[in-house]
């Protein structure tokens, strides 16, 4: 299983790129969750704020997979 955190205005690796990844991926039955966010560019999580929200998701991620319990 993968989560992919991803800036949908990042000009390295477009938006449209990791989407197409993440179908790939799902296509093979392998789960690859894919968090956007918006008026985001490349590093947007380099941020206290969306260090703590990406932070937040992974718990989130684990938890759905068994690996931490809230």
């Amino acid at each position: 299983p993968t989560i992919i955190f991803h800036g949908a205005l990042d000009k390295i690796e477009p938006i449209s790129k990791i989407r197409l990844y993440k179908e790939k991926v799902n296509e093979y039955g392998v789960r690859c969750d894919l968090v956007e966010y918006p008026n985001q560019g490349h590093s947007f999580f380099n941020s206290q704020e969306f260090f703590i929200k990406t932070s937040q998701q992974v718990d989130i991620f684990l938890s759905s997979l068994g690996y931490i319990v809230n």
